[in-house]
């Protein structure tokens, strides 16, 4: 095979590399072959880290930095600084070292946030999200979105891809800026966002902390540590990639599937749309990095937000306070749009929607457990009930088999909600938990 000019001896073509899927070792090679010219210039003068998998995804799999046996004399390689001693690793420069070094098994390509000529001296900040046991993707895309909205206010603008695993990771492009100062801000990034969001995010390793809340792990931009590059096939039971999304395909992606691509996916989505990530290439997109994120926006004053019904009165005796109620997983906060059709379940359990519900001015959740009547609260735990008495009867409107949710006019007399939208439940009795978000 003759690629850039290069004759290359591609060997054990019928080797399965995905035995779950039955890819082959000969699929490898012709989908780093479609999409090098895309991947190569994310790679340009970074040092690569492989993850080799010479018999398949599911034999040996391990790390490889130095060159493996094999690579040929023309690939190039640079010393890399490192506490062990001499380091020497591949960059990759053209389809032929590509294809040369995944012949090699080397599945997945890792690179840092440093080109090989400025050790250290980062041009991109990275957030890799990771859900924990409970949370999935789609909770990633709520904390991808909170980060976004973060980073614009620091005049910080980001991209978006799938990991290729479970979650997502968020790049940014920045001025050239030590390894040590971009770890900071993401750290210190990652720690605010879980002060505002701390049943959703968390910014430490601890597994017994990550149960339904998303990973912000801001580690990746040390120096010493690498990202799995665009575009690079994942060790994963399928042959996934870690793929360029855009912000509105993340948004309207309706369950986990519809942002899971393979091999066998990706070399149209770039025929059709290009590579999403190639603005990250433009010098003129780096921006400064702050010396510390921007704090968060501070609550609305009372007086300038939009009215709600009065609180709840101080509990009588023998009336205990109704308990905070906690949704999990994690529901999305998204913008409000004009649909034509009730959109589907969003896999919350079968009692999720995709979208927040607006309600004149402010929003609220429903609650129904047991035989018990249905019950409102704020988004903050407020209690509703008093306000609303009781939630209506379905609307006319409504799906069969979907309770309605109260609304506010401001300045309606308390105690009279209107059904103005619908969440999904079941004909009869409530449901043990419905939910509106």
């Amino acid at each position: 095979m003759t690629v850039d000019g290069r004759t290359l001896a591609l060997s054990h073509l019928d080797k399965v590399y995905y035995p779950r899927t039955g890819t082959l070792k000969v699929e490898v090679l012709r989908y780093y072959a479609a999409v090098h010219t895309a991947l190569l210039p994310h790679l340009r003068d970074r040092p690569v880290s492989f993850l080799r998998c010479p018999d398949g995804v599911e034999a040996e799999v391990f790390v490889a930095k130095n060159p493996p046996p094999g690579t040929p004399d023309w690939v190039r390689s640079v010393e890399v600084p490192s506490n062990t001693g001499e380091l020497r690793q591949v960059v990759l420069e053209d389809g032929a070292a590509l294809l040369a070094l995944a012949n090699l098994g080397c599945l997945e390509l890792h690179v840092p946030q440093w080109h090989a000529a400025a050790p250290a001296l980062a041009d991109r900040l990275v957030l890799d999200l990771d859900p924990g046991e409970g949370a999935d993707l789609l909770t990633c895309r709520a904390v991808a979105l909170l980060l976004r909205e973060r980073l614009a206010a620091d005049g910080l603008a980001s991209w978006v891809k799938t990991s290729g695993s479970k979650g997502l990771h968020l790049l940014v492009p920045i001025e050239p800026t030590p390894s040590a100062r971009v770890s900071g801000y993401a750290k210190a990034l990652a720690a605010a966002l879980e002060a505002e969001h701390p049943e959703l995010v968390v910014h430490t390793m601890a597994k017994a902390r990550r149960r339904g809340r998303v990973l912000v792990d801001w580690s990746q931009n040390n120096a010493k540590k690498t990202t799995a590059a665009p575009y690079t096939l994942r060790a994963r039971p399928r042959p996934t990639v870690s793929t360029p999304v855009s912000w509105a395909e993340l948004e309207r992606a309706g369950g986990e599937e519809e942002l899971a691509f393979t091999l066998a996916e990706v070399p149209d989505r770039l025929a059709a749309h290009g590579d999403l990530f190639a603005p990250l290439l433009d010098p003129g997109q780096a921006r400064p990095l702050p010396a510390a994120p921007s704090a968060a926006a501070p609550p609305v004053p009372p007086s300038a937000a939009s009215p709600e019904p009065p609180g709840p009165p101080a509990p009588s005796p023998g009336r205990p306070r109704r308990a905070r109620q906690v949704l999990h997983p994690p529901v999305e906060v998204m913008r409000p749009a004009a649909v034509t059709a009730v959109p589907p379940a969003d896999g919350l359990g079968g009692a999720g929607v995709q979208y927040e519900l607006k309600l004149d001015g402010f929003r609220c959740v429903a609650f129904a457990r047991g035989d018990g009547p249905p019950f409102l609260q704020s988004r903050t735990g407020r209690d509703l009930a008093p306000s609303s008495r009781r939630s209506p009867p379905p609307s006319p409107g409504c799906p069969r088999g979907w309770y309605s949710t109260p609304s506010w006019s401001p300045g309606a007399a308390a105690g009279s909600p209107s059904a103005n939208c619908c969440a999904p439940g079941r004909p009869g009795p409530p449901p043990r938990r419905s939910r509106s978000a």
